[in-house]
C-alpha cells in the first residue's frame, strides 16, 4: 500500500527522478568517461556502482510501504490498549503507540511516522527509513565525487574551455 496522495503530488517526485537520471547520465557519458581515459577506468566502474546504489535506494525509499498499520483490525486495537504509552488518534478512534501517527496526506496510520517527503512522494516510516537514510548518504557521496571530478576535469582543460564536455561540466558545478 502506498500513499494515496501519490497521483496528486507527483510533480516534485518526477523532477527528482529526472534530475537524478539526466544529470548523472550527462556526467557519466561526457565527463567521467573522458576523465577516466586520462586517469583510470576503475574510476568509472566504481562510480557506476555508487550511482546504481543511489538509484536503487531512491527507488526502494519511494516505492516501499513505509509501515502502514492495518485499519479495522480489532485484535490490533486490543493489543495496542495493553501497551504502556497509548495515544488516541481522533480520526480513527483507536489507541496507538506513541510513535504511531496519522499521515493526513495518505489518511492512514503509520508505525513510527517520521515525515512525508514530497521528493519521494511517499511517507517515511519504520519500513523505508533505512533506505531513505542510505539514499541521502549515498547521494551526498555521489554529489561530492561528481563535484570533485567535474572541478578537476575543468581545471585540466583550462586551454579548451569552449569544448562541449567542459560546457556540460558547468551545470554540474552549480
Amino acid at each position: 500500500m502506498s500513499c494515496q496522495a501519490f497521483s496528486r503530488n507527483i510533480g516534485p517526485a518526477l523532477i527528482a527522478w529526472f534530475l537524478l537520471i539526466a544529470l548523472t547520465s550527462m556526467y557519466l557519458f561526457f565527463i567521467c568517461w573522458e576523465f577516466s581515459h586520462q586517469t583510470s577506468y576503475s574510476l568509472i566502474i566504481a562510480h557506476s556502482f555508487l550511482i546504481t546504489y543511489v538509484v536503487c535506494t531512491f527507488g526502494r525509499a519511494t516505492f516501499m510501504d513505509p509501515g502502514y498499520l492495518p485499519v479495522g483490525n480489532a485484535s490490533m486495537v486490543c493489543y495496542l490498549r495493553d501497551l504502556p504509552t497509548p495515544q488516541m488518534l481522533p480520526l480513527f478512534y483507536l489507541q496507538t503507540l506513541y510513535r504511531c501517527k496519522c499521515s493526513f496526506l495518505s489518511r492512514l496510520i503509520l508505525q513510527t511516522f517520521d515525515h512525508h517527503c514530497p521528493w519521494l512522494n511517499n511517507c517515511i516510516g519504520k519500513r523505508n527509513y533505512r533506505y531513505f537514510l542510505a539514499f541521502l548518504l549515498s547521494l551526498t557521496a555521489h554529489m561530492l565525487i561528481t563535484f570533485g571530478i567535474s572541478v578537476t576535469f575543468v581545471l585540466m582543460r583550462t586551454d579548451r574551455l569552449s569544448s562541449y564536455p567542459v560546457i556540460i561540466a558547468y551545470p554540474l558545478l552549480v
